[in-house]
């Protein structure tokens, strides 16, 4: 039988957390509170204004980072080393993970959420927030920041979904673990679970970083909430937890005035391309970053994510926030003549039966006008506009060098898509 672990957390070995890469052990802290039901839990989070280690200017506002299954606050290392002047930095060891305590009961995602918002208040939280979350963090995120739109500023969602229908299909890893005869042996007994997610990614992770993600996770006792996290997830119509993640579901069109990033590792076999789309259509404003190498753990794959986000925090967010320097407007720009179009030259010469381009295919010469280039690039610009392709869209092109690339080049400009060169021999 394995062993439960229950009870406080014990402190976290300085020692640990010095060899961690990036990490700075005066971020860790622990403290107890209270739950909806009045019950004391240890939590720890790592933490830019952790006591004794606060900068001397006053909070502007807070990146509040909340983890999945089965990472801890480990994985948002670098968001709290970039933090800008003036923000602080919360990231959490959601209760049964990390190093903080672990329960003697699963907890249900609605007790998540509300968890969450026992220790944001615990830690004086009281906006303004940008969340920041991955995975299964993501929809406690969200049920976070519904219920805190007073002191929410922004949202930040990595590689994560809120899309479940009922008796959907899960990738082949979390169906495993979800099994009921498999998820012991696969969460708990064994770390294969836990070490699953850093083996995603192509190339692998350095080793340093795998041990970092993996080392509060090295008993089986201390692994029993994974397994509770992967049975809390609501596929069943009379699962527990599916009327409190219906409700969150429902409640992030509510949030389509707020800023929103999705960063996202189109490689991922969990979160895969619908879980963006679905989250796109009920955040229709929000930004996307894509990272093309990177898999489930954008943030480890992505390391530069970090700059990223924060870059888009200070773009988007903080000149939101009160207090915040008003922003210079810029210069409005002239408006554009047709000699500012890319294809003016061209145009000029439209009539021209003169030679615009010459190709050679087996010691045979062709040659074309530059009136004959600027009617098929008009005729391939008609069937692209007829065919649905709309202004800003993107087309992808594989076509060799040559004339034909021109054409089509030429004729995605005319309507305003923006070409995508794709090469044939990567």
């Amino acid at each position: 039988m394995t062993p439960t672990v229950t009870g406080p957390a014990p402190a976290v070995p300085a020692a640990v957390l010095a060899a961690l890469p990036d990490v700075d052990p005066g971020w860790s802290r622990t403290l107890e509170v209270a739950d909806a039901d009045g019950v004391a839990h240890r939590w720890h989070v790592l933490d830019t204004h952790a006591p004794g280690r606060a900068p001397a200017e006053p909070v502007r506002a807070t990146l509040l980072c909340v983890h999945g299954n089965p990472t801890w606050s480990f994985l948002w290392r670098r968001f709290l080393a970039a933090a800008p002047a003036g923000w602080r930095v919360v990231a959490v060891d959601q209760l049964g993970m990390g190093y903080s305590e672990r329960t003697a009961e699963p907890r249900r995602f609605a007790t998540r959420v509300a968890d969450l918002g026992a220790l944001t208040s615990a830690l004086g939280v009281d906006g303004p927030v940008v969340t920041l979350a991955h995975d299964w963090g993501g929809p406690i995120s969200l049920g976070w920041a519904q219920a805190h739109r007073d002191q929410l500023a922004g949202v930040v969602l990595t590689n994560t979904g809120v899309d479940l229908p009922v008796g959907d299909g899960l990738p082949a890893l979390i169906r495993l673990a979800r099994n009921p005869g498999l998820r012991q042996l696969a969460c708990t007994t064994t770390p294969v679970f836990v070490r699953g997610g850093a083996l995603l990614s192509r190339p692998g992770l350095p080793a340093e970083a795998v041990h970092g993600l993996v080392v509060p996770y090295d008993h089986p006792g201390r692994r029993r909430a994974v397994a509770d996290f992967v049975a809390d997830v609501p596929l069943e119509a009379d699962h527990p937890s599916r009327p409190a993640w219906d409700a969150m579901a429902d409640g992030v069109r509510s949030l389509a005035d707020v800023p929103v990033l999705l960063a996202w590792g189109p490689r991922d076999p969990v979160f895969g391309e619908r879980y963006l789309e679905d989250l796109l259509e009920r955040l229709p404003q929000a930004d996307v970053q894509r990272y093309p190498r990177a898999s489930h753990l954008v943030t480890e794959d992505a390391p530069q994510s970090a700059v990223d986000v924060w870059r888009w925090v200070q773009e988007r967010v903080a000149p939101t926030l009160a207090g915040a320097a008003p922003v210079e407007p810029a210069p409005p720009r002239p408006p554009l003549t047709p000699e500012d179009l890319p294809w003016a030259a061209l145009l000029r010469r439209a009539d021209d039966e003169a030679t615009a381009v010459a190709e050679i295919h087996d010691g045979v010469t062709s040659r074309t006008s530059f009136a004959a280039l600027n009617q098929r690039i008009r005729d391939v610009a008609a069937g692209l506009a007829a065919s649905g392709v709309r202004p800003g869209e993107r087309v992808a092109l594989l076509v060799p060098p040559g004339l034909e690339l021109t054409v089509a080049v030429y004729a995605c400009w005319r309507v305003g898509a923006a070409i995508v060169v794709a090469d044939a021999g990567l």
